[in-house]
């Protein structure tokens, strides 16, 4: 506010007209001042409280056309990423959802004479509203692995850096949906790591983390790992035991309830796992029948039959092996003789003809397993003694009920082995196989020592 104040003035007489004061006149030349409380910040925040106090300090007021307007931009030149919005002078607002750099942004304001304040722009406002983001890599499989390298990586996308705080733990989980079978362990961020030793479906959570403006990521679980560390079950077992059964059978039932079964194989004898590498006959049912070479030592009197061992193996599809042995047992010993020195061919000693008959139950001083059962297949018959090649021995297979002879043999022309060959169209349990001598005074005394059954095929 100014006041024009005028010097007296006198005229030639000497009158004087006195010092004349106007009335007030009214300036403004000073434009509006913007305020922005605070003018940006320094860290990180997920939310602000901002106010924008406009100043008319010349006094004119300011104007009623005024648009109290700012905007919330990525730029400090130019207004770019957001839009104009309305404010209230002096009063104040909260800006949030944001995450990055912001420069708010004021429209400039005038006075009722004209005198503008200008566009009025903060310094930076650093906002971070996004969560970390954990990846697991991979994120699961979709077969079974032994082992798998996993590596998870969290990323602080909003700027702010993650919390010191963080406990950067995982844990290997059968359920998907809570941790079950398994423990915390450590890892490092964006650090390949190793999981093995397991068996069966398992999902990987990762415990929270949060950055430095308390956005917190939320756990995070994979898709399902399929992890196969167990060796193939064989289980084997024998079905038929009785001692008249030539032909035995064994079951197999071989599993892998993970990644499941790539090979299988069965082999005579007790083998290990590198024999199947190149050798074993392929598996392809659930059940094996063989036959057994039989033998009895006569003049010790002992059952030189050795327990017959079949070796089965298996290998799943991630490279794991087993074996396992069954011993076939209960095997038919064909006869047996109280005598020290094998069976004797002497004049009435077995029936009336002085012949031996291998397998009656009993007879006299000489105690016989029974006759056997054998299934379709050609076999091998040879004895061992003294003097077999005698013009008064045979031997022949014959049927225990009723008798009938299948197949006969002349003397041998080996006075110590005799081998023979016969074939069964079908199976029988009645099967006698006999060495038959006629007494004879002029010829040697025979004596049988052992005698031995195979099936050839």
């Amino acid at each position: 506010i100014y006041y024009i104040h005028v010097k007296p003035v006198s005229d030639i007489f000497g009158n004087s007209s006195g010092t004349k004061v106007s009335g007030a006149f009214y300036f403004d030349n000073s434009a509006p001042v913007i305020t922005i409380n605070p003018s940006g910040n320094s860290s990180y925040t997920r939310s602000i409280n901002v106010s924008i106090t406009i100043s008319d300090t010349g006094g004119s007021g300011l104007s009623s056309s005024n648009s109290y307007q700012y905007y919330l931009s990525t730029s400090s030149t130019s207004q770019k990423g957001g839009r104009w919005q309305n404010y209230t002078n002096g009063k104040s607002f909260t800006v949030s959802g944001l995450t990055g750099k912001y420069y708010l942004h004021v429209k400039s304001i005038s006075d009722n004479v004209g005198n503008s304040s200008g566009a009025k722009v903060s310094g930076a406002f650093y906002f971070d509203n996004s969560a970390p983001v954990i990846t697991i890599n991979p994120s699961g499989n979709s077969s079974y692995t032994r082992s798998i390298n996993v590596s998870i990586t969290i990323s602080d996308t909003g700027g702010s850096g993650l919390s010191s705080s963080n406990s950067y733990q995982y844990y290997l989980s059968t359920s998907s949906t809570s941790q079950k079978g398994g423990r915390w362990q450590n890892y490092t961020n964006g650090k390949s790591f190793t999981v093995s030793g397991l068996t069966g479906k398992y999902y990987l959570h990762v415990k929270s983390v949060s950055d430095n403006a308390g956005n917190t990521s939320g756990s995070k679980v994979s898709s399902v790992f399929y992890f196969d560390n167990t060796a193939p079950v064989i289980k084997l077992a024998q079905t038929n035991t009785t001692s008249r059964e030539y032909e035995k059978t064994f079951t197999i039932n071989v599993y892998d309830n993970e990644s499941g079964i790539a090979v299988k194989k069965y082999a005579k004898g007790n083998q290990s796992i590198s024999y199947f590498q190149k050798n074993g006959s392929s598996l392809n049912s659930t059940s094996i029948k063989t036959s057994y070479q039989i033998f009895y030592d006569t003049i010790n009197r002992k059952d030189l039959t050795q327990p017959i061992i079949y070796t089965v193996y298996a290998k799943n599809n991630v490279g794991l092996e087993s074996v396992q042995t069954i011993t076939i047992k209960n095997l038919l010993i064909l006869y047996k003789t109280t005598a020290n020195n094998g069976l004797e061919v002497q004049e009435g000693e077995i029936g009336s003809n002085g012949s031996i008959i291998i397998n009656p139950a009993n007879d006299h001083s000489r105690q016989f397993a029974p006759y056997c059962g054998l299934g379709p297949g050609t076999y091998n018959v040879e004895y061992s003694g003294n003097n077999l090649n005698q013009s008064n021995v045979s031997f022949d297979v014959c049927y225990n009920t009723g008798g009938t002879i299948m197949q006969t043999w002349g003397p041998s022309d080996n006075s110590t082995q005799a081998d023979f060959n016969f074939t069964l169209s079908t199976k029988r349990n009645d099967i006698e196989i006999r060495c038959l001598a006629e007494h004879d005074a002029t010829k040697p005394k025979i004596t049988v020592y052992s005698m031995t059954l195979k099936q050839t095929n």
